[in-house]
């Protein structure tokens, strides 16, 4: 059941790469000094990027009214017009004129 529907809402996204992969078993009681000191730290590497939008609700920004607790489906208009699905994350109840970030999404690179 849909209960906002919004246009023109302008989002940014975000992108967030951690590149160290940390063997969290290997590392267990260090500190991370520690680990950036020793001769193997980044020689693996983390494949997976996090992928965040993030809007303002605000009447500005064609919202302006406290969204429902659900999923939020993020659309664009592709180069012929069509909408074009390029995103979905849940979300917790967001009041009005409060910035909404998406959970993340890892993607593979």
């Amino acid at each position: 059941m849909e209960f906002v529907r919004a246009a023109g809402v302008k989002s940014d996204v975000i992108y967030i790469y951690d590149g160290a992969k940390i063997d969290n078993s290997r590392y267990q009681g260090w500190n991370p000094d520690m680990i950036r000191n020793t001769s193997d730290y980044g020689t693996q590497s983390n494949p997976k990027v996090w992928v965040m939008r993030e809007f303002i609700n605000s009447d500005a920004n064609h919202l302006g009214m406290p969204l429902p607790k659900g999923r939020v489906r993020f659309y664009r208009r592709d180069t012929d017009g069509r909408l074009e699905f390029t995103a979905r994350t849940a979300s917790i109840t967001r009041p009005r004129t409060r910035r909404f970030a998406s959970s993340p999404a890892r993607r593979s690179t």
